[in-house]
């Protein structure tokens, strides 16, 4: 298990609302929790498919509230520089069993939605 001193960054998870297809997708708030913050790789970043375009893995405790996080969701982080952003998930992948979730996130161009 990650050890609580490596997890020094606040994220909220946003769970996607349903919307109707011409609309875009709006977001809520569903979950406030401690992250660990890692720039990708740039090995990884070279690979092909959805983890070639991210830009930071979040690394969080598993828990029952994001037991079912998908590409649907969303996370809002305030980088060191104390501005809040928005980034679009990419892949979700459990770390042990019930431990950690690895979340490889892009970051979004737009401010919300």
């Amino acid at each position: 298990m990650i050890a609580a001193g490596k997890l020094e960054r606040k994220i909220t998870i946003e769970r996607r609302l349903q919307a109707d297809a011409e609309d875009k997708p709006a977001f809520v708030d569903g979950f406030v929790c401690r992250a660990q913050v890692k720039p990708i790789k740039a090995s990884e970043r070279l690979s092909e498919g959805p983890i070639a375009e991210c830009d930071l893995e979040f690394v969080i405790r598993y828990s029952s509230e994001v037991r079912n996080l998908s590409p649907k969701d969303q996370i809002k982080y305030a980088g060191v520089d104390g501005v809040m952003r928005f980034y679009d998930i990419a892949e979700v992948t459990e770390i042990g069993f019930h431990e950690e979730l690895s979340i490889k996130a892009k970051l979004r161009d737009r401010v919300n939605g």
